[in-house]
């Protein structure tokens, strides 16, 4: 079965972990400070991201994420929703890094050593994306 929410279709796995984030992003704005840190604390189920694992519109589920949607995604914002756990696709971790990196400030005194550790990370992990989304295992 798929659902369409403003031009963009989803399956119902990509559904459920749609509506289980929108509705932690509205209690994170509309709860008391105290229970709002718990629930920050706490962070969105693990659950949820199966859903959105086993999901086929992985670029729709993105696209429909507040940080995404507003352009400057920051790791931090994505991490919370678990895009990390279910993005399958290469291109789209590519693009996803990218807009993530375009919103970054570098300091004027970022030396080039740090600069190219970064990449010494990135390569591999979307090394390990693209074997992972081909279902064989690095070891």
């Amino acid at each position: 079965m798929c659902f369409c929410l403003g031009g963009e279709a989803l399956d119902e796995c990509g559904l459920r972990y749609l509506l289980a984030m929108r509705l932690h992003t509205c209690l994170l704005t509309s709860l008391p400070p105290l229970y709002r840190m718990q629930l920050l604390h706490q962070g969105l189920s693990t659950c949820h991201f199966a859903w959105a694992f086993h999901s086929e519109a992985e670029e729709e589920m993105l696209n429909m994420i507040p940080a995404m949607q507003r352009g400057d995604p920051q790791w931090s914002e994505l991490r919370a929703v678990g895009v990390g756990w279910w993005i399958r696709n290469i291109n789209t971790l590519r693009r996803m890094v990218e807009k993530v990196g375009d919103g970054v400030v570098w300091p004027e005194l970022l030396s080039l050593i740090d600069w190219f550790s970064w990449f010494d990370w990135l390569i591999p992990m979307c090394r390990w994306v693209k074997q992972r989304s081909r279902g064989t295992t690095i070891l």
